[in-house]
């Protein structure tokens, strides 16, 4: 590829090719994902840079992010990357994703604490199933809030603000939604298995603790589904009602 050595090491001709800039400090955006990068010392003169996608790469180190001050939004997912030295002084960050890296403590992400303008981090993609090590921790999460509590947004959920609530409630919806299905299929899987022949009890009323396990399950996840539908009703209805009066203030 023009401009990039062959050894995966970013070059500034490179960086002015992808960018279509004849200086590299006037750079403001840039995607570099998918390049073989290995070694991205260059970017270090990309001093004007806000939004830097340096995704799908081979980099295991951070540190010439470092003098990238002016940067809001950066992408290193899917690297090799273990340590985020370089990153603490970027006090403009807004937006970091690193899923699918090789970030295997909480105490890794120290650095980050003092950038109070980041709201919104990613260790993990639900939708690719892709993480980091730290998350097969089981209370990764409620760690990672408590270092970073300025945090809105983790793993593509809303965690805090006015939409938190409401996030969880449809997260929780959708995830009801899911088990009713699952057991709506193994009822269907049973009846189909079922024998041709009449059992003698067929016209017997059944108590409930006699039903198939999944169909108490349908009817406990169909009340539940209920209570959550009305639950998001009343929230949005407040939530109009707050708008409304701050609008007339």
């Amino acid at each position: 590829m023009d401009g990039e050595n062959a050894d995966g090491v970013l070059t500034e001709q490179f960086l002015k090719s992808a960018s279509n800039e004849f200086d590299v400090t006037s750079i403001h955006t840039i995607s570099l994902a998918q390049q073989s990068i290995t070694d991205i010392s260059a970017i270090a003169r990309c001093i004007g840079l806000e939004r830097l996608d340096l995704s799908h790469n081979a980099i295991t180190y951070l540190q010439p992010i470092s003098s990238l001050t002016n940067l809001l939004v950066l992408d290193v997912s899917d690297n090799k990357i273990s340590s985020l030295c370089g990153l603490e002084t970027l006090e403009r960050l807004e937006w970091l994703n690193l899923a699918g890296n090789m970030i295997g403590t909480i105490e890794a992400l120290r650095s980050l604490v003092s950038l109070q303008n980041l709201s919104s981090i990613a260790l993990r993609d639900p939708v690719r199933d892709v993480g980091n090590p730290v998350c097969m921790r089981q209370s990764y999460k409620m760690l990672v809030l408590k270092l970073l509590p300025q945090l809105h947004t983790l793993d593509h959920e809303i965690v805090k603000g006015p939409n938190a609530e409401v996030f969880v409630m449809m997260k929780e919806i959708k995830e009801d939604l899911a088990h009713r299905n699952a057991a709506r299929d193994e009822v269907s899987a049973r009846n189909v298995a079922a024998p041709a022949e009449v059992p003698d009890d067929l016209f017997m009323v059944k108590r409930d603790d006699e039903l198939l396990p999944a169909e108490l399950h349908f009817r406990h996840s169909a009340s539940m589904s209920q209570q959550l539908n009305a639950k998001g009703l009343q929230l949005i209805s407040e939530a109009k009602e707050r708008l409304s009066a701050t609008e007339h203030v």
